[in-house]
């Protein structure tokens, strides 16, 4: 698949017809509701449009593909097929595959593709917030570059980014930025220390946008390693 940096959707949501009522349905508003832009075929795919090129168009104007793995799902004939073309472009420009599973069992998502069971995936259980917010972590969105209107964060959230960096706003800030790491920790008491010695980080933003750049950095590296590891293997 060409690469395409300029896409007009953020997700592709890949699902059986079946389960729109139970789930894909309300998924697609609730994304739509925290401005994830999302192709979903039940809103692009017009009368006399062809399937197949809709679908095809879709995929490559998609950034991510969310895949609904359900029982509906894997009894699809097209599905395998579909699965594999999505690993197969599922690059740093391609493709990156976001499963969610629904109504479904580990030992059925092994016997229908292997590849996704070791993949880090959401569960329709969790509810659609929960969801929201793990794809929301996935699309790596950076605080400071998201306009308040967006909703794609809390305006708290944002409110601190201008503030002078001290210990209640490093705390409020690192819990939010990196989850269930805990506050008070060792290695928030390390930073704001090391941030304290450097003057020209003055505000959160200064220190976001460090963040933001090392994740990407950091991402990159592993992804190399990854490769590195895998040619090895298969060297030897």
């Amino acid at each position: 698949m060409e690469e395409n940096n300029n896409y007009r959707w953020k997700i592709f949501i890949s699902h059986a017809a079946e389960d729109k009522e139970s789930f894909v349905d309300t998924f697609a508003k609730t994304l739509s509701k925290n401005d994830i832009t999302n192709w979903y075929d039940k809103n692009e795919i017009q009368l006399g449009h062809s399937i197949t090129e809709s679908i095809n168009y879709g995929l490559k104007n998609s950034e991510f593909v969310v895949v609904i793995l359900s029982k509906n799902y894997i009894k699809k004939g097209w599905t395998n097929t579909e699965i594999n073309s999505y690993f197969a472009n599922d690059g740093d420009k391609a493709k990156r595959v976001m499963p969610i599973w629904h109504n479904v069992t580990k030992q059925e998502v092994h016997d229908f593709a292997p590849i996704l069971v070791d993949r880090l995936s959401a569960n329709s259980s969790q509810g659609y917030e929960t969801i929201i917010e793990k794809i929301k972590r996935r699309l790596n969105v950076n605080l400071s570059e998201v306009p308040i209107q967006q909703n794609l964060i809390k305006k708290e959230y944002l409110s601190i980014l201008d503030k002078p960096i001290d210990w209640p706003t490093l705390n409020e800030y690192t819990t939010y930025r990196f989850g269930k790491l805990g506050m008070n920790q060792f290695w928030q008491v390390s930073l704001f220390t090391d941030i304290s010695m450097l003057p020209k980080y003055k505000t959160i933003r200064d220190l976001d946008k460090v963040v933001y750049n090392s994740s990407i950095a950091i991402a990159a590296y592993a992804r190399e390693k990854i490769q590195i590891i895998f040619k090895q293997e298969q060297i030897s």
